[in-house]
Formats: C-alpha cells, structure tokens, sequence
C-alpha cells in the first residue's frame, strides 16, 4: 500500500501525462508567450520546463520546451494524431480511439487512464484542432475538454476541464522547437498548492518520450496530408532563432 504523499504524486502525475493527450488542433486566438511571469522548474537534456499562475484559477499552467533537429513536421503530427499510440508515450493510457472527424484538420478522441488502486481511473473526450502558417510553416494544435458522445465510465473520473496547445516552430538549419502549455482542473480532492508543486516531472517526462516515439520507424517517414514541411536550406544561417518569449502560441485561460 503506497503512502499518501506517494498515491498523491502518483495521481497528479498521471493526469498531466493524460492532458498531453488533448492536443491536436487550433482554435484561432493568438496572444505572445512571454516569460516574465513564468517560473523555470526545470532545465534538463536541452528541455525546459516552465509554470505560472493563472488568474481566475487555483491551478498554475505548465509550458514545457525545447528544440529538435533531423525530425519532420509530419513526424511529430503523427504521433499526436494516432489513438493507438497511447499507451506508448502517455503514462498509463490504457486506450485511445477517435470518436467524430470533422475535418482532416479537426476531431474528437476519447483516451482513458487505467490508474492502480486505490485511484479512480481517468478518462477524456477531446475536442482537437491543427493550424499552419503558410509563411513559416509552424504548426499550432490545441485540444479542449468536452463532455458528450459517450456516457461516463462507471468509477472513473470524466475530465472535463483542461486546454492544452503544442507548437511546431521551424527553425534555421532544418531544427525544430517543441512548445506545450497545458492547464487543467484534476478533478481530484488534492489541494492546489500541492498539486501545483507536482507539475514539474510529468511534462518533462512527457516531452522526452514523444519525441523518441517521433523518431521511431513508425513515425520518421509518416505523412499528413495538411503538412507543408519547410525547406531546410531555404534561409538557413539567415534567421536568428526566437527566445521562448516571443513564441506565439495560443492563450489558455481558466473560463
């Protein structure tokens, strides 16, 4: 029987890793990432791991980052946009599958978190969007919580607050920066001030784990249709790369 303290961690852990899995596409509404009201938590193997309070919410935001190089665009897309893998890189998914396509650029998915006793199993219905700029070719998905399609799983917890955007940002030199910024409400009786002392290890963990996936032959050469990958010589050695704080990545607010 794990203590509390341990069941606590173990929980919060997972359900981070869970909201990793709500990205996919863009909800239109840009505002600068600045980070003069981010605290850095952790800085790791070339990935940065950020957080800072939210006005209007007891839950801080997590904004977690670095920078790749020999991946494609279409590689890490894929990652996101297949249910089936899941289990590989989000901690304790259990199952994954797409409920609704609306477009190619925008989906339903329903994921659920099979959690050891004594915690109560999570499950998600995601609302995902995708997003290109046709001039710097950077991709931006963003996934909302909703509720619907299908009835709630008897003992498990429905998420039904969480946001979370991902940013695919073209660099010089053929690099890419990975940008994800998550908040969530839990839904779980554990007191904000410890959950928010919980949000470090997750997203990083989280980060390093997709994009081994993205490297893996499963995934190096997959294709998506919406994709325009960028040239790699075209303005190499001619662009500066952009500090994390002039990133533009969607706004995620509590409602």
């Amino acid at each position: 029987m794990p203590t509390i303290l341990t069941t606590i961690e173990f929980d919060m852990r997972t359900l981070l890793l869970l909201s990793s899995l709500i990205v996919f596409f863009w909800n239109g509404e840009y505002a600068a990432a600045g980070l003069e009201d981010w605290t850095l938590r952790r800085d790791e193997n070339g990935i940065q791991v950020y957080t800072r309070a939210v006005v209007g919410s007891p839950y801080d935001e997590v904004l977690t980052t670095t920078v790749v190089d020999n991946l494609r665009l279409a590689s890490l897309v894929a990652v996101l946009q297949d249910p089936a893998a899941c289990p590989r890189w989000v901690h304790h998914c259990s199952r994954s599958h797409l409920l609704s396509t609306v477009s190619e650029r925008e989906v339903y998915v329903y994921s659920y978190n099979d959690m050891p006793f004594p915690i109560r199993d999570r499950e998600i219905i995601s609302h995902v969007l995708w997003s290109q700029d046709p001039v710097n070719r950077s991709l931006t998905m963003t996934g909302t919580a909703v509720d619907g399609f299908v009835d709630r799983t008897p003992g498990s917890v429905r998420l039904t607050e969480a946001r979370v955007a991902w940013r695919f940002q073209p660099l010089a030199g053929g690099r890419i920066r990975i940008t994800n910024r998550a908040h969530l409400n839990p839904g779980s009786r554990i007191p904000a001030w410890l959950t928010n002392n919980l949000l470090v290890e997750t997203p990083f963990l989280t980060m390093s784990a997709f994009i081994s996936l993205a490297r893996t032959s499963d995934f190096r050469e997959a294709k998506a249709s919406f994709v325009s990958e960028p040239s790699v010589f075209a303005g190499a050695g001619s662009r500066q790369e952009p500090g994390i704080d002039s990133i533009q990545i969607p706004l995620l607010t509590s409602d």
